[in-house]
């Protein structure tokens, strides 16, 4: 059953707004057009451009929400030229304290393009919410849109994953205690800060990478901790987090991309990192970035297209209103 109201657009006079949906904008005189359309024979809701590429707004339609539920968020539509569904055209559902929606879009025969998203409504959310459908950003462009739907679904199967964060300054000593404590647990990965030796500089192989490959081969998890490294090859030192597998191998690392200014100039030379690579383990995708990566957006982005479910995220400190 669709939860949203009138969310196949059958009911409202052509060339108006579909009853039970609004229309939301923050700046009123470049609010996109909204309004029933007939179209081979359906009736449909056309979003479009008012001539400017400024434009944006969205209507919306109320919904209720069960907390602990799963939902599955659907859409159908036809586009003109030019129009990027990931981009120009956008279906969420929003609470005051929550909002998901969908992001992932193939094209059927036909020229219809199919949009779905599943999500988990948490527990001690607001339940009150509403349907949004987004246009903006496109002057000219058309969008046909047949349907919205927000349905019930089963639970999304996830396999459980038990991952250990740790933060503060401690020895070799101290952190080889620290990694046998997860263990009772079963943790999948457990992740050590930055800069886990301090300034020292040392190998990938060097004794931080031997301790964590030999707890992670020990207890048969995931081990992850930062250090400066050395590269000999290259001659440069890197602000670097290393990820060993459940058999202790060097399962890969990331050179962090944006360096702290104090690291550049004071602390070593530290040079930046140029990839953001992902992570293939046996409990999903896992992508990392390091500190002062976290005041831009570049490489989570980079690494959420690269498909990471996980982003681990070692610092020696960082601010949380950022996040």
């Amino acid at each position: 059953m669709n939860l949203i109201p009138n969310g196949d657009f059958g009911a409202g006079p052509l060339g108006a707004l579909p009853s039970r949906w609004t229309l939301k904008t923050p700046r009123p005189p470049k609010a996109p057009v909204f309004k029933l359309v007939k179209r081979d024979g359906r009736r449909l809701l056309m979003a479009g451009g008012n001539g400017s590429d400024a434009c944006f707004g969205y209507l919306r339609a109320p919904v209720k929400l069960r907390p602990g539920q799963t939902y599955r968020l659907r859409t159908r539509f036809r586009i003109s030229a030019g129009i990027n569904p990931q981009r120009h055209l956008r279906f969420g559902v929003f609470t005051s304290d929550f909002n998901d929606g969908i992001f992932h879009f193939r094209r059927r025969p036909g020229g219809w393009v199919l949009g779905e998203g599943r999500f988990l409504f948490p527990r001690g959310r607001d339940a009150r919410g509403e349907a949004r459908v987004f246009f903006g950003l496109n002057a000219r462009g058309k969008a046909w849109i047949r349907e919205v739907s927000l349905e019930e679904t089963d639970p999304i199967p996830t396999p459980p994953v038990s991952i250990a964060c740790v933060q503060g300054d401690a020895t070799h000593r101290k952190w080889a205690r620290v990694l046998h404590a997860p263990a009772p647990n079963r943790a999948d990965l457990v992740l050590l800060p930055e800069m886990m030796h301090g300034h020292a500089i040392e190998p990938a192989q060097g004794p931080s990478g031997r301790l964590l490959s030999r707890k992670a081969r020990q207890h048969r998890m995931y081990v992850a901790g930062g250090i400066y490294r050395w590269d000999a090859k290259q001659r440069r030192v890197y602000n670097t987090a290393l990820l060993f597998d459940r058999r202790g191998r060097l399962a890969g690392h990331y050179d962090k991309i944006h360096p702290y200014t104090p690291e550049l100039w004071t602390e070593g030379g530290v040079t930046p990192g140029h990839a953001a690579p992902v992570f293939h383990t046996d409990f999903g995708t896992v992508g990392i970035i390091v500190c002062y990566d976290s005041w831009f957006t570049d490489v989570v982005e980079l690494l959420a297209l690269k498909g990471a479910e996980i982003i681990l995220f070692p610092n020696a400190g960082y601010h949380v209103s950022l996040m």
